[in-house]
């Protein structure tokens, strides 16, 4: 475990699949980016592993719309996060 960048560390998983989330036609967006903690203390790597493993997928599943990262509060008394991978459907 590392104290991490986390904005650096989701905007360049998201660069890196923005191009196949382009070419099925799909948008890739940040949510309250400017909000996220800038340094957090976590396993780079497997983070890293597994955003992308999470949005390959959705990529993959999502005929159309918004695949959205979100980082949420998970319980703000020990400093826990949740980051999240989820679609928006262009219908709703």
């Amino acid at each position: 475990m590392s104290d991490t960048n986390l904005q650096r560390l989701v905007d360049e998983v998201v660069a890196e699949v923005r191009p196949a989330a382009g070419a099925a036609g799909l948008q890739v967006v940040v949510a309250d980016h400017d909000e996220w903690p800038t340094r957090v203390r976590l396993d780079e790597p497997a983070v890293r592993r597994s955003l992308s493993q999470a949005l390959d997928f959705v990529i993959g599943a999502l005929p159309v719309g918004t695949i959205t990262v979100r980082l949420d509060p998970e319980n703000e008394d020990r400093g826990l996060w949740k980051l999240s991978v989820g679609s928006l459907d262009p219908a709703d």
